[in-house]
C-alpha cells in the first residue's frame, strides 16, 4: 500500500497567524510588516513519500451576492504562492517534518467582510504537496495533490476612529435656488456607539420670506457589487455594477418654534445620532469586486418645499472608541494617520499586490484537493 500524506496549518505558538498590524506601514525598525506566519507540518503513514514540491498560498476570495462558485473570484494575495520544499529532481523522496513561513501581507488590501446573501471577503490559507503515485498494471502514474486549509480574518487598522488624522474641521457648502447651505463637522470617522454631530447652516440669499420645516441626518451605507461579465459565453452573468444603499439609521429633527428666514439671515442647527453598537460593516477600498462606502446625509426642508441636501463621506471602523484608542497607543506613528493635517491613506496608497489565481477565470471557488 502506498504511503498517504497528510499535512496541517499551524500558527506559531501562542500566537495567531496574522502578526503585526495589517494596513499600517513599518516606518518603525522595531515595527515589522503584517505577516501571515506558521508551519506546515508533514505527516505520512510510511517512512517517505515522492514529491516534487510544497507550497504556501494566501488567497483572496471576493464572493457577491447568491454566493456559489460562478459568484467567487479568487486572487493570491503578496508573494503568494510561496515554494517552501522543491525536489532537486523532477520526484524526489520526502519524510515527515515542520516547515516553517511566512507571507507579508500588503497594506492596500480589504478587510475580512461578511456582507447579506452570503457575500463578503475571506482570505484562506492553503498548504498543497504534490506527490506520486503508483503505476499499476491498468493505469498510468498518477499525481496527487494533497492541501490543508484554514481561514485567515484580517482586520485593517488604517480604519480606527482614533487617529489624528481623521479629527480634521471640513465646511462643505451647496447653493440653490438663492440658498446656500452650509454643513460643519469635526471629525471624518466613526465606529459602533460613536455620535455623529454636525451644524447645519441655512443663508437666504433671495428677496423672500421662507422658513426652515425640518432637518434630517442619516447614516447609509453604499454597497457597490461589481461582476467580471459572462467570460466563456455558458452562463448570463449580469456585467453592471450593482449599487445597494442602505439607511443605517436616521432621525428627522421638526422646527415647531421656528423664527421666520428673512433675505440676508442664516438658520442655523446642531443635529447629531449615534452609530449603532451592532455596527459591524467597514469602510472597503482595494477590492476588485466589493466596495463600501459610508455618508452622511444632511436635509434642510424648507417651508416653500425646497429640499437643501448634502452627502459627507466619511471612514467606518467596527472598533469602538475606546478599542480605537488602545489600538492607536499601540501601534505608535504611523505616518499621515498620526498627522492632524493628513491625507486620508487610500489617497496615497499604492496599489494592492494582487497575483490573479489560475482558477479566477472564469470565477471559481473550489479550493479543495485534486487528483491527477
Amino acid at each position: 500500500m502506498a504511503p498517504t500524506s497528510i499535512i496541517f496549518l499551524r500558527p506559531p505558538p501562542n500566537a495567531e497567524f496574522v502578526q503585526g498590524f495589517p494596513g499600517i506601514p513599518s516606518l518603525l525598525p522595531e515595527r515589522q510588516s503584517a505577516m501571515i506566519r506558521g508551519v506546515v507540518e508533514l505527516r505520512l503513514s510510511g517512512r517517505s513519500v515522492k514529491a516534487r514540491w510544497i507550497k504556501i498560498e494566501l488567497c483572496k476570495l471576493e464572493t457577491l451576492p447568491g454566493g456559489g462558485q460562478s459568484n467567487t473570484y479568487i486572487d493570491f494575495v503578496g508573494e503568494s504562492p510561496v515554494t517552501l520544499w522543491q525536489a532537486k529532481n523532477e520526484w524526489d523522496e520526502i519524510r515527515s517534518q515542520d516547515l516553517s513561513f511566512q507571507i507579508r501581507i500588503p497594506e492596500p488590501i480589504p478587510p475580512s467582510l461578511a456582507l447579506e446573501r452570503s457575500a463578503g471577503i475571506k482570505y484562506e490559507l492553503v498548504a498543497t504537496i504534490l506527490t506520486k503515485g503508483k503505476k499499476g498494471i491498468l493505469r498510468r502514474e498518477s499525481t496527487q495533490n494533497v492541501s490543508a486549509s484554514c481561514q485567515i480574518v484580517i482586520d485593517k487598522h488604517e480604519l480606527h476612529s482614533a487617529w489624528p488624522m481623521y479629527a480634521r474641521p471640513e465646511s462643505r457648502s451647496k447653493m440653490l435656488d438663492g440658498y446656500t447651505f452650509t454643513v460643519n463637522r469635526t471629525r471624518q470617522a466613526y465606529g459602533p456607539g460613536d455620535r455623529i454631530a454636525v451644524q447645519s447652516l441655512v443663508k437666504n440669499d433671495t428677496s423672500q420670506v421662507n422658513q426652515v420645516r425640518y432637518y434630517e441626518i442619516s447614516l447609509r451605507e453604499h454597497v457597490m457589487y461589481t461582476p467580471a461579465g459572462n467570460q466563456n459565453g455558458t452562463r448570463k452573468m449580469m456585467t453592471q455594477p450593482q449599487t445597494r444603499p442602505r439607511a443605517i439609521v436616521e432621525q428627522r429633527i421638526p422646527i415647531t418654534m421656528a423664527s421666520p428666514l428673512h433675505p440676508g439671515m442664516q438658520a442655523k442647527a446642531e443635529l447629531s445620532l449615534q452609530v449603532p453598537f451592532n455596527q459591524r460593516t467597514t469602510t472597503v477600498s482595494f477590492a476588485h469586486r466589493i466596495e463600501v462606502n459610508f455618508v452622511i446625509y444632511v436635509r434642510a426642508v424648507l417651508a416653500t418645499g425646497l429640499q437643501l441636501f448634502l452627502d459627507l463621506p466619511i471612514t467606518m471602523s467596527h472598533w469602538t472608541r475606546a478599542q480605537s484608542i488602545d489600538f492607536v497607543r499601540m501601534i505608535g506613528p504611523a505616518g499621515t494617520l498620526s498627522n492632524p493635517g493628513g491625507v486620508p491613506g487610500p489617497a496615497t496608497t499604492p496599489i494592492a499586490e494582487f497575483y490573479q489565481h489560475p482558477m479566477a477565470s472564469p470565477p471559481q471557488g473550489n479550493l479543495q484537493a485534486a487528483m491527477g
